[in-house]
């Protein structure tokens, strides 16, 4: 559940600051915690297994659609250049990438959550 609080926090700091490299950041948290929740703490025998406590395997699940529907809802409006010279060259791309496909990365995450 870590995984999904820092996604959260990056992705409302790629809001205030505008900085596309926190909201790259904020979309690898979200997706290493989907993957950690799905392979460890939410297995499916967990679920539909009537012994087993469910809350300890949905609350994780939720914890994680919380953290894509963060990064969905508070993807930037505009990017500021920042530092894309010499070895960070490949920002500027990935912001122009962005900027292009922000409706739809938007409406896929909140779907996701």
């Amino acid at each position: 559940m870590a995984l999904s609080a820092q996604a959260g926090l990056l992705a409302v700091l790629a809001q205030r600051l505008r900085d596309v490299r926190l909201q790259v950041l904020s979309l690898v948290y979200a997706t290493l915690a989907g993957a950690h929740v799905l392979a460890v703490e939410a297995r499916i025998d967990r679920l539909f297994d009537e012994e087993a406590d469910q809350l300890a395997a949905v609350l994780p699940l939720a914890v994680v659609a919380v953290a894509w529907a963060a990064t969905g809802a508070l993807a930037p409006t505009g990017y500021v250049a920042r530092t894309e010279s010499g070895l960070l060259a490949f920002v500027a791309e990935l912001r122009r990438h962005l900027s292009k496909c922000r409706r739809g990365a938007q409406e896929a995450l909140l779907y996701a959550a």
